[in-house]
């Protein structure tokens, strides 16, 4: 009986084919169509793209206090800044978005971010009151009249940093009683600090010169010669390295004459390493030393020519003894 049930149900399968055919596209594109949908994830779409969320305070860029009552708009979407200064938009598409602000007494704000998928982005945005001043200028080198980059000029809590040609513009400066205090700093420049006046509204122009900072030198000078023969040695590398790592960049290196002889101008009171080099000839080395304030040192250097056969070893004693 099991074998001619299974008999008939095979010959019923096969004089239908048409039929099962169908069914069986009928289901595959149905998968098909599922697959394409993207599955969980919602809100994503086809792509499976999420939304992000760009939040934050809203804040005087002069005095840094919260500002009330601001709105603030990504795309078609805005807040209204709470008593904290608080304002959160959600459901922002992935991509580069513009951000404004407006509200009174204040310049309209526009700012640029990038959000990601799924992202919360903090982000604060600072309004310029409209009674706040702004100031700009150029700074330069009192000795030579050069532009100076890199100076942090700071008005308060403010901060501006000149660029290559010296300028530089600090907004939002608050009026106060009109006169603030502004000051700029830079690495081998003496501190500047003086006033400038300011109104609402307006744009002040100071302009200001730095004095470099004049360092005390010492000099040091010598001949280097043979120690086998004590003739000189001509075209020896003399190195002078400063002891000291945040100076290890400023190497001083000068060659010797046709009599072997050099001379050189160094910090005072800064402490070097000394080293000779020359191609024939092991390299002399010295521990630190230094030169005072206006100090003159004589330090002669004897070099042991590789021809001398086994390495006598470095003369690690102090220079300028």
């Amino acid at each position: 009986m099991l074998k001619k049930m299974d008999i008939k149900k095979s010959k019923k399968v096969v004089s239908n084919p048409g039929r099962y055919f169908i069914v069986f596209v009928l289901i595959s594109f149905a998968a098909f169509v599922c697959v394409g949908c993207g599955g969980g994830g919602g809100g994503g779409g086809a792509s499976g793209q999420t939304t992000g969320t760009i939040s934050g305070t809203v804040r005087d860029y002069g005095n840094d206090g919260i500002i009330v009552g601001v709105d603030v708009s990504v795309d078609q979407s805005s807040f209204t800044s709470d008593n904290g200064g608080w304002y959160s938009i959600a459901g922002i598409q992935p991509g580069e978005k513009t951000i404004l602000a407006e509200a009174p007494g204040y310049y309209p704000f526009t700012g640029t971010v990038t959000v990601e998928s799924g992202e919360l982005l903090d982000y604060t945005v600072r309004l310029i009151s409209t009674d706040a001043a702004t100031v700009e200028g150029t700074v330069s080198d009192s000795g030579s009249g050069v532009p100076v980059a890199d100076v942090t000029v700071a008005i308060g809590d403010l901060r501006g940093i000149t660029d290559a040609a010296g300028t530089y513009s600090i907004a939002g400066v608050p009026v106060g009683s009109g006169t603030q205090t502004i000051t700029g700093t830079r690495p081998q420049y003496e501190f500047y600090s003086s006033t400038v006046p300011v109104a609402s509204g307006i744009t002040a122009t100071r302009d200001f010169t730095m004095n470099p900072v004049v360092q005390a030198t010492g000099a040091c000078s010598g001949v280097v010669t043979s120690s086998t023969t004590g003739s000189p040695v001509q075209g020896a590398s003399v190195r002078f390295i400063p002891s000291d790592p945040q100076y290890q960049s400023q190497v001083i290196e000068v060659s010797t004459g046709a009599d072997g002889s050099y001379s050189v101008i160094l910090v005072a009171d800064r402490d070097y390493e000394l080293k000779c080099l020359k191609d024939g000839y092991f390299t002399a080395a010295y521990s630190s030393g230094s030169v005072g304030d206006g100090g003159a040192e004589t330090q002669d250097i004897e070099m042991v020519p590789t021809s001398w056969g086994e390495f006598p070893g470095l003369p690690f004693d102090q220079w300028g003894q």
